[in-house]
């Protein structure tokens, strides 16, 4: 089937989210070469809609690899998977064998994957990018949280944002470290604004709770309010796929300190456009970089405006993203299940009708687990 015609269905989690984010620019911008379906996982009908819709189209590409694991069963297209990190690597090795393409956002982690992949497994390098027209700096911003909370001109705003569900991959503990190290040595004041879904306040160390304002689960059309109010981004990260909210602070023109996770290495000019914070100095850098900057205020700002200048050039969304590549993307996934034996497509199609089955009677049977015993008397 030519290209032009693939029929794609793009799986995503929440349609107001990143991912929601991304689905809607790929299947806006790549709409004249193929035609989109998005559907979103945490939708109500989500599982009905995608078995019919799997008859109707020519290759399912799941944006989240945890989608991925909770649908593998019922997949019967050629099926592309972003990765964009792993901390357990188990669950993927399980279900590596259902993928016929593997994309992943970052240099690094195609070197990471490949590892964990048959030498068969198609490997691609996926393009993506940012609304730098939506992402950009909002100039009261800092001054609206600065007189609504009652602080002083002087204070640093750091800011973070990220979900409570991460473990400790976001390496929140690295920044607890490296903020409490800033208190007990400078006299500089400073606050953090502590964005994101699943957390507790409970979180903070007792020696910082005075220096932590939480904007638990902001609606999207407040986050570059958010990002416009701060002076430094932090990502102190273990491990990341882009990271999403560095390109957004980024874009709305903050000083990013981060460690070197997933795409950062690849668009960080050290001192420039941001600052890096090396595994084994990680403290000490993220020291330096803000006793350097603190009080230099137009040091600062030609940073943040160097940020956003990198975002514009190398990752506004109708600049990367090129439809030759998602066609040998889509392409080879096709030609790699084609590939496949007779039996194992007749299973993944057996698999799809008994695998609704299968959940339909899990979900029966810890309903009645749950129940009161008394409604059994």
């Amino acid at each position: 089937m030519p290209a032009e015609r693939l029929r794609i269905l793009l799986v995503c989690d929440a349609d107001d989210w990143i991912l929601g984010t991304i689905a809607a620019q790929l299947a806006t911008l790549l709409s004249p070469t193929f035609q989109f379906l998005v559907l979103a996982t945490q939708s109500p009908d989500f599982g009905q809609r995608f078995r019919i819709a799997q008859s109707q189209y020519d290759l399912v590409h799941f944006l989240s690899p945890w989608d991925f694991y909770s649908y593998a069963e019922e997949v019967t297209l050629p099926c592309v998977v972003t990765l964009w990190h792993m901390t357990d690597w188990k669950i993927f090795d399980k279900n590596v064998s259902r993928i016929d393409t593997l994309c992943v956002g970052s240099e690094q982690w195609k070197k990471l994957a490949k590892s964990h992949i048959p030498a068969s497994l198609p490997l691609e390098k996926i393009s993506y990018g940012l609304d730098t027209q939506f992402f950009s700096r909002i100039e009261n911003a800092r001054q609206a949280f600065i007189s609504e909370n009652h602080l002083t001109e002087d204070v640093l705003v750091f800011g973070f944002a990220g979900s409570g569900r991460t473990d400790n991959r976001k390496g929140l503990d690295r920044l607890w470290t490296c903020l409490t190290q800033l208190k007990t040595t400078s006299h500089q004041p400073f606050i953090l604004r502590f964005m994101g879904r699943d957390w507790s306040e409970h979180i903070v160390p007792e020696n910082l709770t005075t220096n932590v304002h939480f904007d638990f689960d902001k609606p999207p059309t407040e986050i570059p309010t958010f990002y416009s109010s701060l002076d430094y981004y932090a990502c102190t990260s273990r491990q990341e796929g882009v990271p999403y909210p560095v390109l957004e602070a980024m874009s709305c023109e903050c000083v990013v300190l981060a460690t070197e996770v997933g795409r950062v290495p690849e668009i960080f000019e050290h001192r420039t456009n941001g600052f890096l914070i090396r595994e084994e100095h990680l403290t000490e850098d993220f020291i330096n970089a803000v006793n350097c900057t603190a009080h230099d205020v137009a040091l600062r700002r030609k940073i943040g405006r160097a940020a956003r200048e990198t975002m514009i050039a190398k990752l506004e969304w109708a600049d990367v993203i090129r439809s030759f590549e998602y066609v040998n993307i889509y392409s080879g996934s096709i030609r790699h299940y084609q590939h496949r034996s007779k039996s194992e497509k007749f299973k993944y199609r057996l698999g799809a009708r008994i695998s609704p089955l299968k959940k339909a009677a899990r979900k029966s049977l810890k309903k009645f687990l749950r129940a009161p015993k008394e409604a059994f008397k």
